[in-house]
């Protein structure tokens, strides 16, 4: 154990066992003179972050020590009498009223939430653990307000996605990849099994690159990819080095152009994208159709009761721009096979394209099925709790 590493444990434990809020105090000033000093000697990330890491949490301690303090009752004839408690405890321990509301706003943000923050920072190269940090990743600028729809689902679960939103932008910041990554998140979150019901195996028919593996093993799932353009090695590249940044419970795996998924292997979720119709690669259009059918055939045939498929796919035009109806006959297919059509989502790909101007060629079609009773749906693949959305 390093020196810098004994005594962030020595400190960790001394704030562990603080009962009132003087001792707090002291040691979270203690933690912001240290880090001050190991910032200007450049003494190193790894003890700056032991430091901030010490003064945001007796931050967030102090703060719920004074929350409990009794405070002036108001007068009779309006305002407060300046003798209580709480008033004598910051001015004996020189707290200035404005640090102290900001401790107890720190307060109010889950002691797990604040573990989420920290450990997320330690992943990054360059952040830094500050409260300012703390209060605007955990969504918490305004405690008392309730969470949008973006805080508890990553995006608003509507009919229609827009990509262009502020909301969206934000959260794409925090993955690298081609292909949508809020858009694979979005789509993992909502409709493959949740923590409570262990996550799971998605299967991803067509591939076609590493973000929809990366993204499902960032989150905690197993999945399994096939590949049809040759580039399982450069997915595996590209995992191990997100790996290193964020490290996966279990590596996504991709199988190299095969038609024919693992014995005896079932599935909790299909997420995937067909890839565009290309005449140098099929001989005719109905050729390509009867390949797709084929490889969702053998897909939903490994895939568990009471689960969904979910297909990211764009319409396809003939050589004169004529729409051949790709979406309309992968729902007619995938009915066929025994699961049921139960929703669509348009994902705007035009930028500020009003919704109700849609083009079928403008945007991405999100076809949702599943393959049992949707009743059981909350039973079988439980309910997304807030909690598990939050900073990457």
């Amino acid at each position: 154990m390093t020196k810098a590493l004994a005594k962030f444990e020595h400190a960790r434990r001394e704030l562990a066992e603080a009962r009132t809020l003087k001792d707090v105090k002291k040691i979270r000033d203690a933690a912001e003179a240290v880090k001050t000093y190991v910032k200007a000697a450049r003494a190193g990330r790894e003890s700056q972050l032991y430091a901030a890491e010490i003064s945001l949490l007796a931050s967030h301690k102090a703060g719920g020590i004074l929350k409990e303090l009794p405070r002036a009752k108001p007068k009779a004839k309006g305002g407060r009498v300046r003798d209580s408690e709480y008033e004598r405890t910051l001015k004996e321990l020189e707290v200035p009223y404005r640090t102290a509301q900001h401790w107890q706003k720190l307060a109010r943000i889950p002691e797990d939430r604040v573990k989420r923050y920290i450990d997320w920072v330690r992943k990054t190269e360059t952040a830094e653990i500050t409260v300012a940090g703390l209060l605007r990743t955990a969504g918490h600028k305004n405690i008392d307000k309730p969470l949008k729809l973006a805080d508890l689902f990553v995006a608003p679960p509507f009919s229609v996605l827009d990509p262009n939103q502020d909301y969206w932008k934000k959260r794409k910041l925090e993955w690298t990849s081609i292909f949508d990554p809020v858009l694979c998140e979005c789509m993992i979150r909502w409709f493959a099994p949740t923590k409570e019901k262990g996550y799971g195996h998605i299967l991803d028919p067509f591939s076609s690159g590493s973000t929809r593996g990366v993204v499902a093993a960032h989150l905690g799932y197993r999945y399994t990819g096939v590949e049809w353009d040759s580039t399982v090695e450069a997915n595996n590249r590209q995992a191990r080095a997100v790996n290193i940044v964020r490290p996966f419970s279990a590596m996504p795996k991709w199988i190299a152009k095969t038609e024919s998924f693992p014995d005896g292997e079932t599935y909790d979720f299909i997420f995937t994208s067909p890839p565009r119709y290309d005449n140098s690669r099929w001989s005719s259009y109905q050729e390509f159709l009867g390949w797709c059918d084929l490889i969702f055939r053998k897909a939903v045939g490994h895939l568990k009761q009471n689960r969904f498929v979910v297909v990211a796919a764009e319409e396809i035009t003939d050589e004169e721009g004529v729409i051949r109806g790709f979406t309309d006959h992968l729902i007619g297919s995938l009915e066929s096979l025994g699961v049921v059509y139960y929703n669509r989502m348009e994902v705007m790909t035009a930028p500020k394209l009003p919704p109700w101007t849609l083009a079928p060629h403008s945007c991405l079609r999100i076809l949702c099925f599943f393959n049992g009773k949707t009743t059981s749906i909350p039973d079988e693949l439980g309910v997304l709790d807030k909690e598990e959305v939050g900073p990457l």
